[in-house]
């Protein structure tokens, strides 16, 4: 295998959050360096260091402190508890605007825009318009 400045470069300048979480607690456990100069090496703030160091100390267990956390949005209780609500309630051949009362009910303020989304997504098809029962005498 042939060795590069390049490949030398990822271990000395880490760009993902992970791995330099790594070397910052490596240099200050093993290479026992000081907080101001792991922060210069990485171009970092000292307190970040410092906070690195601190919670890896506090927990120091790899499994858990070398993760990467996934961008994006994340899960919400909420958010699925109304959407299988919505969902059960559109099995039962509810409207939208019958749903948003039952939800408004039930403590949940959202639009009919989101519930139409909500539908959209569980694979839920338009109701077709339903008559207006014409009144006697018309």
């Amino acid at each position: 295998m042939a060795r590069s400045d390049e490949l030398a470069l990822m271990f000395a300048k880490p760009t993902v959050a992970v791995h330099r979480r790594f070397e910052v607690c490596r240099a200050y456990f093993l290479e026992h360096l000081t907080a101001g100069a792991i922060a210069d090496r990485f171009g970092l703030h000292i307190g970040s260091v410092q906070v690195m160091v601190r919670d890896f100390a506090a927990d120091p267990n790899l499994d858990h402190f070398f993760v990467s956390n996934r961008p994006g949005r994340k899960t919400s209780p909420k958010r699925e508890a109304i959407s299988q609500r919505v969902a059960a309630l559109r099995r039962e051949g509810k409207t939208l605007g019958q749903i948003r009362l039952r939800l408004q009910k039930d403590g949940y303020e959202i639009s009919e825009s989101y519930l139409a989304r909500i539908l959209r997504e569980a694979g839920f098809s338009r109701l077709g318009q339903r008559r207006i029962p014409s009144r006697p005498g018309q």
